[in-house]
């Protein structure tokens, strides 16, 4: 059987702006893109033909060759998935890893609700998307995060969704007895946001033919452990991006974590055995020899939260699709990342959400001292004369949270875009002329040209070395060390 293999170049933005001055339909920009990525590393011309072949027809009809949706046994999944009191939360294996992913969602959020802060006007609304909100578990976040004026909800499962407005009208309560006893913390000065909640398999439904405001404008949608579950078919995957982003006004972002791909696929083809992971993950790709742009399925099992099929998202591809939107791809990185650049400016979030687990700690879990070596190496070369523990997680949930990226696009005006575009072209052009002309010039003078044309930022050669940088240990301070193995590194 051939193997599919899908190239990594993206089409530039200048040839798409060129389709659609030639009338060129967002649809059939895919379709292209489609064939143009199908790669088949056969010999036989006729087998290629017949795979991309295969592979766009699927993404021009809506997945037509997919399975069936798989968005039932989703729904079920998270139906019956229990709610656990904090003590049981406490006690479970992924602990400080759920708390780290929160701290992650927690940072994204904030980031990019600063960055509409600073350019909102007074007088817009700060309205937002909460796409696959679960149980709610954000709430509080946007109650947090600043002035939002209004949140839609919005989830396949039905009692995730009855969970959550229920969660919700406590947060109001609470939030109104607050204001009555004067406190002034914590925006307890100001009203409580709005709320609409809406249980509909958000691959399927047209979520703005449901809101009260058919054409509220959004200043952030946010789609959190969920978007991959919509590449099942380009229909489904194109209905998710519709509602996460339509409603967006210029200038607003759509921000998402989803499992990391390029990560997923590396692991995929290098296990031996059918499946890959460690004492908190298992997964098992339906196949190691395909992986198709839509409808690439594994298997998925996280300890105590998730156990049913996912479905890989090709990065390039879901930029090319979210042009149609107007949305442009302004940030991506993996979760260790993310870590590393953002520790020092929420370790107070860190430390007030639990996310580090106390190393040591007496506790039976630490008597694998190999999840902890790290840190036991740490605190033998340095001196704890302050503190006698640092913070870590262990080697395991490290490594489930490498398996992770968080990403955010940005609505853009598509006509000050094409004019951007075609400003930074002139500017390529004539950099390049000038360069040209000043070798021409030290040729003719028979000298030697020290002049270097300007190579573009993030080149293969600058790829190729921030790829292997290796992870650091990470420490945050004398009095609150953190430790990180370091042995982990991000693909």
């Amino acid at each position: 059987m051939a193997q599919l293999e899908v190239s990594t170049d993206v089409p530039t933005e200048e040839t798409t702006t060129a389709d659609k001055n030639n009338g060129v339909s967002k649809e059939s920009e895919i379709e292209a893109f489609v064939r143009e990525h199908c790669v088949v590393t056969t010999s036989t011309t006729e087998e290629k033909r017949g795979n991309c072949e295969d592979r766009s027809d699927a993404a021009a009809n809506g997945g037509e060759t997919a399975n069936k949706s798989l968005g039932s046994t989703v729904a079920k999944h998270y139906n019956l998935l229990q709610s656990n009191t904090k003590d049981q939360r406490k006690d479970s294996c992924i602990f400080h890893l759920r708390n780290f992913n929160n701290w992650v969602k927690t940072v994204v959020i904030n980031e990019f609700m600063e960055k509409i802060n600073a350019k909102k006007r007074v007088s817009d609304e700060l309205n937002v998307l909460d796409l696959a909100c679960g149980k709610g578990g954000d709430l509080l976040k946007w109650k947090n995060s600043g002035e939002v004026d209004h949140v839609i909800m919005a989830d396949i499962a039905e009692v995730s969704i009855e969970q959550c407005k229920e969660r919700y009208s406590r947060l109001k309560r609470d939030h109104q007895r607050n204001r009555n006893y004067g406190r002034q913390r914590n925006n307890y000065n100001q009203e409580i946001f709005t709320a609409e909640f809406f249980a509909t398999d958000c691959t399927k439904t047209k979520l703005s033919e449901l809101y009260r405001r058919r054409n509220i404008k959004l200043y952030l949608s946010s789609c959190q452990f969920a978007f991959h579950y919509s590449f099942e078919s380009y229909e489904q995957a194109d209905i998710m991006l519709r509602n996460l982003c339509d409603n967006l006004r210029v200038g607003g972002y759509f921000i998402g974590t989803t499992p990391d791909s390029q990560t997923l696929v590396k692991r995929m083809k290098n296990c031996e055995s059918e499946s890959f992971g460690n004492s908190l993950f298992n997964i098992k790709p339906e196949s190691k020899d395909s992986f198709p742009l839509f409808g690439s399925k594994y298997f998925f099992h996280l300890e105590g939260v998730v156990d049913c099929p996912e479905f890989l998202v090709y990065f390039p591809l879901l930029e090319k699709m979210a042009e149609k939107y107007d949305m442009k791809l302004v940030w991506k990185k993996n979760f260790h990342d993310i870590f590393k650049e953002f520790q020092e400016k929420h370790k107070t979030l860190l430390n007030r959400m639990n996310v580090l687990e106390k190393y040591p700690s007496g506790e039976e879990k630490q008597t694998n001292e190999e999840q902890y070596k790290s840190a036991k190496d740490y605190m033998a070369q340095t001196d704890l004369s302050v503190s006698k523990t640092v913070g870590t997680l262990s080697l395991d949930e490290w490594e489930v949270a490498g398996l992770y990226v968080a990403f955010a696009f940005e609505k853009i005006d598509p006509v000050k875009e094409r004019a951007r575009i075609q400003r930074d072209q002139l500017k390529r052009s004539m950099s390049s002329q000038s360069c040209g002309s000043s070798e021409v010039k030290k040729a003719n003078a028979g000298g030697q040209s020290s002049v270097t044309c300007p190579t573009d930022e993030g080149s293969s050669a600058s790829r190729s070395h921030n790829e292997t940088t290796p992870s650091p240990i990470l420490t945050t301070s004398a009095t609150n060390d953190t430790v990180i193995d370091a042995n982990i590194t991000s693909e």
